[in-house]
C-alpha cells in the first residue's frame, strides 16, 4: 500500500512545481519588461561604451537618478560624500562624459574622507 501512494504522489508533487515555476517565469518577465520601460530614459543617455552620447545631465537630480539606477553601488559611495565632493562628480561627469571617470572621483573622494 505505501508503495502506491508513493507512486501516486510523486507525480503531483512534479505538477506543482511545474505550475510554480511557470508562474515565476511570468513574474520574473513581467518584472524585466518593467525595467526595461522604466530604463528607456536612461539608456537613451548612455551609448554602449559607457559613455554620453554628448548629452548633459544638467540637473543635480538627474545625475543621481541616473547613477541611483545603473550604477547602485557608486551612488551608495556618493550619498556618503560631503556637499563640494557631489557638486565635483556632477561637474566631472558633464565635462568629461564619462560615468568611468566619475565613478572614480567618487571613490577617490569617498576613500580620503
Amino acid at each position: 500500500m505505501r508503495v502506491n501512494i508513493l507512486l501516486v504522489s510523486v507525480p503531483l508533487w512534479f505538477c506543482v512545481v511545474d505550475a510554480a515555476a511557470d508562474d515565476y517565469a511570468e513574474a520574473v518577465d513581467a518584472v524585466a519588461r518593467q525595467i526595461d520601460e522604466q530604463d528607456a530614459s536612461s539608456r537613451k543617455k548612455m551609448d554602449h561604451g559607457g559613455e554620453t552620447n554628448g548629452e548633459e545631465l544638467t540637473t543635480r537630480r538627474e545625475f543621481e537618478e541616473f547613477l541611483q539606477e545603473r550604477y547602485p553601488g557608486s551612488y551608495a559611495f556618493y550619498l556618503r560624500l560631503v556637499e563640494s565632493d557631489k557638486a565635483e562628480a556632477l561637474v566631472e561627469f558633464n565635462t568629461s562624459h564619462s560615468i568611468a571617470r566619475t565613478r572614480r572621483l567618487i571613490m577617490e573622494r569617498f576613500l580620503k574622507r
